[in-house]
């Protein structure tokens, strides 16, 4: 199994307006703190992010990990396994 990346479309670059471009920020600085493992401070970003979807769905694995038995080992690579769709 290879891991699939999925991206979220939310317009055109040159068409983006300071809350798009905002939104794009926070979202990118919240990642960067989940990709390196830093999961509590990563919900907290996802968090101030309001009204949106992924961010939620980032911040509800970001408090999995930091539950005992499901933080992951020094060998993560950042993925989220999905069982369902």
């Amino acid at each position: 199994d290879r891991p699939v990346t999925i991206l979220e479309l939310i317009g055109r670059r040159e068409q983006a307006g300071e809350p798009e471009l905002s939104l794009v920020g926070r979202y990118a600085e919240a990642l960067g703190a989940y990709r390196e493992g830093e999961f509590e401070r990563a919900a907290g970003l996802f968090d101030g992010i309001p009204d949106d979807t992924a961010s939620a769905i980032m911040a509800g694995r970001c408090r999995r990990y930091v539950e005992p038995g499901f933080r992951p080992g020094p060998d993560w690579d950042g993925t989220w396994d999905l069982t369902s769709k």
